[in-house]
This record gives structure tokens, C-alpha cells and sequence, in this order.
């Protein structure tokens, strides 16, 4: 390739590497940016859809609630005309032990008592509740019910006033005092206008080890002595299926309460699991907001030192949040590696586009110039020969070229000889004349030797009288030599 011509070529090629570099840079920015959050709506996709299924569970079990709660009143209903007045509400609990609860048993609970005697059996001083005594209306189904793998333990609670609940559980469920506390301080979330109320999930109460969730139900059977049907949710019907490194907690806004978590919680902290959780795992700017009750979607990056990618998503038609945390580091190892593979396509494709931008202008251009350069200065260095050999495949190309150079070639060769013929007669013609200059010379000084011999005075004249020359006789005449004398006329010699 001709030297001038493969210097721009360089320079090309330097500017196509250069525009593919910044081309990678402009494009990977916001391919980053964009991956980054499709990376994030991947990496929680699975999250989002066990937030779907646990959604379908928890409907799945308030409807089975709800149904079992209308038949309980139904049965309820037909059984109450036996009473004359709705402030008729208890029976004498003398026919107690002719009833046959089954698996079930009857308990009394007051929060008024000490710590150690809240739980009582029933004394037979105590009147049983209405509802409580109508068990063969409603056992059956209660019993159906409390058999469903999703139910942990099923409970009728019936409020008999100063803070004393009767409650029909199974023997071998342990009921929660701390759920009655809840009850009394929440009265107000229940209707009693004759219907069933909406559902409540009640929270998992503060400051304990464990996360226990109840579904709650009020019974319009009475306005004064309120009935609750209650099941205990299994832990696992709030639980989510993850990742293996990721975390969630599962907030629920009504109650302001962790609902549920696959965090390990640390025997230092299990006397505050609430407390625990809302202050490490729950970012800061949305403390205000759970309690408030409202949130919107959005990312986060978690308060220690972005460990954690935070996603929080709501619970479809609930008052759920769910707060998912996946290890920083290892979404960004994915999504640098997305992003490095996307480079590198980048990169080839521009490796190619450029490799073939210099095929084409090596084809096209460099190589048809570069030919024709050397082709010129090839013409111009060897006018000596008949031809030159034009290019192989190219002699369509450069034909006018190399017959105009011909011509010129012939003509040169032309000038050239005859320009050799020139010089041969002017060295011919040089020779003769020095020939005849020496010959003029020997006769001058032949003539002036015969002159001089001469004792005459001889002098020869220019037609205006001034002298040309003189022998020797003549000069010692006019005592001056023939130099002086030539120009001069008589009267300036003599």
C-alpha cells in the first residue's frame, strides 16, 4: 500500500475505534440503567407471585371462616327462639357436664385475676353462655373446621362482661390471654348490626418470641354478651416462599404489626421482635408512612451500609405490605454480568462493522489509489522502457492511463535521439573550429613574424584614422609600443 495512502487509512481506523468506544459508552449507560430495573422486577418476581398466592390463601380461609360463622348463626338463630328476650343470654351451667363437647372444652378466663389464675375450668356458681350451651348446632362444623391443615387452633370466645370470656377450645390448644387483651382494648372494630362483620386479622401481639396471627370473626347473635369465632392461623399459611438469601417481612398497615418474617432473630432480641425488626429492617422513611396507613411502591436502599436491595410491594386488596430484601452484591454480580455480556456483543459488533469499514475502504479506495500512485510513479521513474506492466486486475482501470504515458513515452524517446544526433554535430562543428581557430593562429603569428623582419616602418589604420597596429620599426619611431599605440591617431604619437 502506498505510504500516503496507508497513513489515512491509519487514521480512519484510529477514528472507528475511537467512535465505537464512545458509541459502547453512550449505549451501556443507559442499558445499565434500564437492566438494573428489569433485573430488580426479575429478581422479585417470584416474591411477587407467593404475595398473589398468600393473598389467595388468606381469602381462601375468611371465606371457609365467613361460611362456617353465617351456618354457626344460622343454627344459632333457630335455637334463640327458645329465649324470651334477647337479655336472656346465659344458662344455668347445672346440665354442663351432660353436654358432650368432644375434643373440645370449655374455659374461663378473666383479666382481672392474677397472673396465675386468669385460666379457670367453669364453676358451676357461673352461668354458661347461651351460645356456648347450644354446642350441638354448631359442634359438628366447628369440629370440620378445626381439622383444616391451615387452621393451628380454632376458638369460640364469648364475652360475658367485666372482663370474663368463656371459651370453647381444644383440649390440647394453649389459648393466648394476650388475645383477649386485644379484644377488650378493640371492641369498636366490631358491628353489631345484626350481620356478620368483616374479617380482622388480629396482629401478632408486641414485644413476643413468637409471630402468632388470629382471623377473627364477630357473631350477630347478641349485642351485650359479643361472640367472637377465632382460628389461629398455621405459620406457615402468612409465610413466603424465597430465595435462599433472600429476607422478607410481611407488615400489615391496620394493626402497625410484623405479620411475618424469615429473619433470624437473635436471643438478645426475642423479648422485642417487633421493635427489632421495625428499626433494622424497615427503612426509616417509611416508618411514618406503615403507621400512617398508606404506602406507595417503590425501591429502596436499606439503612446499613447497602447491604440489602429493599423491595416493597403491597398485598393486592389488603392492608398487607411486604418488604423483601436480596443481597446487594450478588444482584449486582448478576447484573454486571448482564451488562459485561451486553458490552462485549457491543464491542464485537463494533469490532466487525469496524473490520468491515476497513475492508471496504481498503477495496474501494486505499487499494485503487494506492495502485494508481505507484502506477504514476512508476510511469514517471521508468521512461527508459517501451511499457509498463499494468496492475493485475486493474487494467480496465488505468488503459487511457498507460496509453497517454505510452505516448509520452515515444515522444520522449524521440526528443531524446534526436537530441543525441544534435550533440554529435555540434561536437563535429566544435571540433572544426578549433581546428581552423589554431590554424588562424599560426598564420597570424607568421605574418606578424614577417612584419616585424620588415626594416620598413609599417602601420595600418581604422577607417577613422586611429591605429590598429605597427611593426617594429615603427614603434621605435614613435617610442611607444604597439599596446599604447593601437586607438591612438598621429597627432597624440607623433
Amino acid at each position: 500500500m502506498n505510504p500516503f495512502i496507508k497513513g489515512k487509512v491509519d487514521k480512519i481506523v484510529i477514528a472507528g475505534i475511537i467512535l465505537v468506544i464512545l458509541f459502547v459508552c453512550l449505549v451501556i449507560s443507559p442499558f445499565y440503567l434500564k437492566e438494573r430495573e428489569i433485573n430488580r422486577e426479575q429478581a422479585f418476581a417470584k416474591e411477587k407471585l407467593n404475595l398473589e398466592l398468600l393473598q389467595l390463601r388468606t381469602s381462601s380461609i375468611k371465606t371457609v371462616l365467613h361460611d362456617t360463622a353465617e351456618t354457626l348463626v344460622e343454627g344459632l338463630e333457630k335455637q334463640s327462639k327458645k329465649f324470651s328476650s334477647l337479655a336472656d343470654l346465659t344458662v344455668s351451667t347445672a346440665g354442663l357436664n351432660e353436654t358432650d363437647f368432644g375434643e373440645f372444652q370449655l374455659k374461663r378466663y378473666s383479666l382481672l385475676s392474677s397472673a396465675t389464675n386468669k385460666q379457670t375450668n367453669i364453676p358451676a356458681k357461673d352461668d354458661l353462655h347461651y351460645v356456648l350451651a347450644q354446642s350441638s348446632s354448631f359442634l359438628s362444623t366447628f369440629n370440620v373446621l378445626s381439622k383444616n391443615n391451615s387452621i393451628e387452633a380454632m376458638y369460640i370466645v364469648a364475652d360475658m362482661g367485666e372482663y370474663t370470656y368463656q371459651v370453647l377450645q381444644n383440649q390440647n390448644d394453649t389459648f393466648s390471654i394476650s388475645l383477649l387483651e386485644w379484644l377488650s382494648l378493640n371492641k369498636s372494630k366490631f358491628s353489631g348490626n345484626g350481620s356478620i362483620s368483616n374479617m380482622v386479622l388480629t396482629p401478632p401481639l408486641a414485644n413476643r418470641s413468637t409471630l402468632e396471627n388470629f382471623i377473627l370473626v364477630s357473631l350477630p347473635v347478641t349485642n351485650q354478651k359479643p361472640v367472637y369465632l377465632i382460628i389461629e392461623l398455621d405459620l406457615s399459611e402468612l409465610s413466603l416462599e424465597v430465595g435462599g438469601s433472600t429476607k422478607y417481612v410481611l407488615w400489615q398497615k391496620e394493626n402497625a404489626r410484623v405479620v411475618s418474617s424469615n429473619i433470624e432473630i437473635g436471643a438478645e432480641t426475642t423479648s422485642n421482635v417487633q421493635s427489632f425488626l421495625l428499626s433494622k429492617y424497615i427503612p426509616k422513611p417509611w416508618h411514618d408512612i406503615l403507621f400512617a396507613g398508606e404506602a406507595t411502591d417503590s425501591i429502596y436502599t436499606s439503612i446499613d451500609k447497602n447491604e440489602y436491595v429493599i423491595k416493597v410491594a403491597h398485598v393486592y386488596n389488603s392492608d398487607y405490605l411486604a418488604f423483601f430484601y436480596k443481597n446487594t452484591q450478588s444482584m449486582q454480580a448478576a447484573l454486571w454480568q448482564t451488562v459485561m455480556i451486553e458490552g462485549f456483543k457491543i464491542i464485537a459488533v463494533g469490532v466487525v462493522g469496524l473490520a468491515i469499514l476497513y475492508l471496504l475502504v481498503y477495496y474501494l479506495f486505499a487499494k485503487p489509489i494506492s495502485n494508481f500512485l505507484n502506477f504514476v510513479e512508476q510511469q514517471n521513474s521508468l521512461y527508459e522502457r517501451d511499457s509498463t506492466q499494468k496492475p493485475k486486475g486493474w487494467e480496465p482501470w488505468f488503459e487511457k492511463i498507460a496509453v497517454s504515458y505510452d505516448d509520452n513515452r515515444k515522444l520522449f524517446n524521440s526528443l531524446v535521439a534526436k537530441n543525441k544526433q544534435l550533440d554529435d554535430k555540434i561536437r563535429r562543428r566544435t571540433h572544426e573550429l578549433q581546428l581552423q581557430t589554431i590554424s588562424k593562429d599560426r598564420n597570424l603569428a607568421l605574418n606578424r613574424a614577417i612584419i616585424n623582419s620588415i626594416p620598413d616602418m609599417i602601420y595600418y589604420k581604422n577607417i577613422d584614422g586611429s591605429f590598429v597596429g605597427c611593426n617594429k620599426s615603427f614603434e621605435s619611431l614613435c617610442g611607444i609600443n604597439e599596446d599604447q599605440l593601437v586607438t591612438r591617431n598621429c597627432r597624440r604619437c607623433l
